[in-house]
């Protein structure tokens, strides 16, 4: 599954907002989540002038500034809900991509996402104008039949409308599982990495392939984009020692970078970017501050049952989420605010900023605004 969604900030995956903040961390309101089941903590908070959009395991609020919850709506916890102007986007319980506005009118209704069997999902949904959508989904391999040959896993990557297969651009198809598709800035060219250690460049427009090249023996692990469009991955190489390193679309090394050895975790935030093209990785219990190949700083985060998450604001700055744990650090690692909650509470979602500049996490106890 796709369980860390960029979509609160671009589609790079690169974690960055152009918000600011001059927050001290004083915590202005709290809105408590909808019961107390750890399947239904908050899992991302989008922002809009209208206040935030929350999804949580099988429902998605809208949330006003003021912390006043205005309506909730059930939806598959298959895919995040997310804000493309001023439409919020979900898929309801029967499966279908559903759009409301931000005063709960329905203006997309049961349009069906293909190639999503029972046993796959979505990784990657971009509005793109005139009700077109870019979808990538996957399937997991079917439930081995005696005496049958197994069937691999499958991904698809489509461009279509909600009028069903007649209205639908183009659809690739494939074998193997790839990580979620990078939409390059122009929103011109989508980027999906595969388990064969290929990277692939289409046309968002056509389908049509532009580049590929193989990273031999590389082991992807999360990937995204970064100011220029370069690819920022992380990786096991060939030796299986792991890495984080750019490369242009066509394949060429801009640099590389070893990564201390750190215990492997099955979800982990992809590499995030600022406007210097500076990378922040949370690698094992550590963020590292990476510059063309050169680790510039490292700051240990303390461990947590949920994922710790990073997010670069406009000015370069870093919201750093841990544990029970905030930090706003500046570029250089030093600190401008922190804040604790209580013992048992955790942070639940990437940290987010308004253009106000406050700041909303999601956590165990419920969604927390801090100015």
């Amino acid at each position: 599954m796709n369980v860390y969604p960029k979509i609160f900030a671009d589609y790079r995956q690169s974690s960055f907002q152009t918000q600011t903040t001059g927050a001290a961390g004083d915590q202005v309101w709290m809105t408590a989540n909808p019961d107390t089941s750890i399947a239904n903590v908050p899992r991302t908070i989008a922002v809009a002038s209208a206040g935030l959009v929350v999804q949580y395991g099988d429902r998605f609020r809208m949330i006003g500034l003021d912390g006043t919850a205005k309506w909730e709506m059930p939806n598959d916890p298959g895919v995040p809900a997310f804000i493309a102007d001023t439409v919020v986007y979900y898929r309801a319980a029967n499966r279908f991509l559903q759009g409301v506005t931000f005063d709960k009118r329905t203006v997309l209704t049961d349009f069906t996402i293909p190639r999503c069997r029972d046993r796959g999902g979505v990784s990657m949904i971009q509005p793109r104008g005139n009700n077109r959508f870019l979808i990538q989904t996957f399937n997991m391999a079917p439930e081995m039949i005696v005496d049958s040959p197994p069937e691999p896993p499958d991904y698809n990557l489509m461009l279509m409308g909600p009028d069903g297969p007649l209205d639908r651009v183009w659809l690739n198809e494939f074998t193997g599982t790839a990580l979620p598709g990078l939409v390059t800035g122009d929103d011109g060219r989508v980027v999906l990495l595969n388990t064969a250690s290929q990277v692939t460049v289409f046309e968002a427009a056509s389908g049509k392939a532009v580049d590929s090249f193989v990273i031999a023996k590389a082991g992807f692990q999360q990937a995204s984009l970064d100011r220029r469009d370069r690819l920022i991955v992380s990786l096991y190489d060939d030796k299986a020692q792991p890495q984080a390193a750019c490369y242009t679309l066509t394949g060429e090394m801009v640099w590389s970078c070893p990564l201390p050895p750190a215990e492997r975790r099955a979800w982990r935030q992809p590499p995030a970017v600022d406007g210097d093209n500076r990378v922040a990785y949370i690698w094992g219990e550590t963020l590292l501050l990476i510059a063309d190949g050169t680790i510039l700083w490292r700051r240990e985060i303390p461990a947590t049952r949920f994922v710790p998450y990073v997010t670069i604001l406009g000015d370069n700055s870093l919201l750093l989420a841990a544990g029970n744990g905030l930090w706003h650090l500046d570029k250089d690692g030093g600190l401008l605010f922190e804040t604790y909650l209580k013992p048992e509470v955790s942070i639940t979602t990437p940290p987010v900023v308004d253009g106000s500049g406050r700041v909303y996490i999601g956590t165990t106890a419920g969604v927390h605004c801090f100015e």
